[in-house]
């Protein structure tokens, strides 16, 4: 039965102090977010790191006083920031301070016959910070999203600092692709272990383990670690990969584990000097006539000797190493 809303005590995360839950978000219509009222009516507006639970708990169906809405649409209107140095200047987990790390539970998980996340996800530029997730009960379909059916979208957004360790299918923003991931990057370590149960393959990939749908314009730069099929940006790709890049200097795994055999996707390994340096800010940001309406046109930016990476809504990058 559907209950009242819980009377939470709430800390500046959007953590309740009492009983552990979290706190609701609204809708942009309701919030004083009213720029993005033209553009992402009805879509809730993720505040922080509470919301953020939340909106996993209404996808997933664990809330008590909100029926299941799997197609729902969200915004983030910040950083959102779960924990703080989940990993260590050489991409490796933080166990100084892992044990008091807040486990992530995926957007949309593909366990339990619940069904998968078919709605629109706008990181709007922002960036997903600190997700962990160290071999706990979940074993599998893991990500900032578990799955992604083939009416959902995610895009314009990038999760950082962040630690998977899980029995198998593991990805940096999901699982498992069958819609639209657009204009996203990924700095995690990633790692499917699958010792426990040996006849099925520990599979990964920084962007998306599988992928059935189009995964575009996205960079990842993963520690990515599996056994059999595992790659940087895409660990089996059976439809569209473009114009995404890597960071061929932090892992030696391939850019996607297994492509289609008919139509190869692409997934370019780079150099940290290649990254640093705005060629691959100036790639992401190019036209491509053919994927014009995959992506929005957000623009790509960097600001070249301060960040080491390209960044979504940045300064942009006019022609390669040439700052504009």
């Amino acid at each position: 039965a559907v209950t009242a809303i819980p009377n939470h005590t709430l800390d500046s995360d959007g953590f309740c102090t009492r009983c552990g839950g979290h706190q609701m978000a609204a809708k942009v219509s309701y919030t004083h977010h009213s720029e993005l009222n033209k553009t992402h009516n009805g879509y809730y507006a993720i505040e922080n790191a509470g919301q953020l639970y939340w909106f996993a708990d209404l996808v997933n169906g664990t809330l008590e006083y909100m029926p299941q809405d799997t197609t729902a649409n969200a915004v983030l209107t910040t950083h959102i920031t779960v924990n703080s140095n989940v990993l260590n200047s050489d991409g490796s987990l933080n166990t100084d301070k892992s044990d008091s790390f807040r486990t992530w539970v995926p957007i949309g998980r593909k366990l339990l016959n619940r069904e998968t996340f078919g709605g629109t996800f706008d990181g709007n530029t922002y960036a997903v910070s600190g997700l962990y997730l160290n071999n706990d009960s979940i074993l599998d379909f893991i990500g900032l999203f578990g799955e992604i059916n083939s009416h959902g979208t995610v895009k314009n957004v990038g999760v950082i600092d962040t630690y998977f360790y899980a029995y198998q299918n593991v990805g940096g923003i999901s699982s498992g692709n069958g819609g639209t991931i657009a204009n996203c990057y990924s700095q995690c370590n990633l790692t499917g272990y699958g010792y426990a149960y040996p006849f099925v393959a520990p599979n990964v990939g920084g962007i998306s383990y599988s992928n059935d749908g189009i995964i575009s314009n996205c960079y990842s730069s993963c520690i990515v670690t599996g056994k059999e099929v595992t790659g940087v940006v895409c660990g089996k790709n059976n439809n569209i990969v473009v114009n995404c890049y890597y960071n061929q200097d932090i892992c030696t795994k391939p850019g996607i584990g297994v492509d289609h055999p008919q139509h190869p996707g692409q997934a370019e390994g780079k150099t940290t000097a290649q990254f640093q340096s705005g060629e691959v800010a100036h790639l992401l940001a190019k036209t491509r006539d053919t994927w014009d309406a995959v992506y929005d046109p957000t623009p790509w930016g960097q600001e070249i000797g301060v960040d080491d990476y390209p960044v979504l809504g940045g300064k942009r990058v006019y022609c390669a190493c040439t700052e504009g």
